[in-house]
């Protein structure tokens, strides 16, 4: 597994930022396992950034991680309180990323595209000012 999960101490935030080599199951399975325990935790809203802008996939991985994240019992990732952020360059994550969006078997997940880290917070960080 290559991964590494970090849990804002002060906001309800979860950045996985995932490195070669990729496990799109591991990964994923490892990555749903800590949401589900920070959703239970913390009550709201939970943003979940993943950064998966060092790594490459091929279209098997994809379609593999997918079911995975979208159609395992009790995924994190369908959950209507988590809202997630990608951070990609590959271009088939970034063409995952909106399958997710927009395909029933994927559950039609708002999961939004960003740039950066910095991006994806600076979203958050404005959502969060606004919720008070």
């Amino acid at each position: 597994m290559s991964h590494k999960i970090v849990n804002d101490p002060q906001k309800p935030i979860v950045i996985a930022k995932f490195t070669e080599p990729f496990n799109a199951v591991e990964d994923s399975d490892a990555v749903a396992a800590h949401l589900n325990k920070f959703l239970a935790k913390h009550p709201g809203i939970v943003h979940y950034i993943a950064d998966m802008s060092k790594i490459n996939i091929d279209f098997s991985q994809l379609i593999i991680g997918m079911a995975a994240a979208y159609k395992t019992p009790n995924s994190p990732y369908s959950n209507p309180r988590l809202k997630i952020y990608s951070i990609a360059n590959d271009e088939l994550i970034i063409l995952g990323t909106q399958a997710s969006a927009e395909q029933e078997q994927y559950g039609k997940v708002d999961v939004r595209l960003y740039p950066d880290q910095e991006a994806a917070l600076a979203e958050i960080n404005a959502y969060l000012a606004q919720e008070g």
